[in-house]
């Protein structure tokens, strides 16, 4: 994942401490990437996490950092609204 690389891959896995991005791109663990996601119907939360693991063709695990009151709020209501 470069520096302004997109891609468009699918999380499998999402909290407030992270998600899982079922991906083949491959990441370094420890870098910092940016996820952009859909939180609410009309806007669009770009989302800053770590790289906590990467297994190779399969995916990334994604710990996020310095997420706001309303991320975590948005995010424990999109988690509660699937399960």
């Amino acid at each position: 994942m470069g520096g302004r690389d997109h891609y468009r891959d699918r999380i499998t896995s999402l909290s407030v401490g992270g998600c899982f991005i079922q991906t083949r791109v491959l990441a370094i663990r420890g870098q910092t990437i940016f996820i952009y996601l859909w939180l609410a119907p009309d806007r669009q939360s770009v989302l800053q996490g770590r790289v906590i693991y990467n297994m190779e063709n399969v995916g990334l695990g994604v710990e996020f950092e310095s997420l706001s009151a309303e991320e975590v709020a948005r995010i424990q209501a999109l988690v509660a609204h699937y399960l």
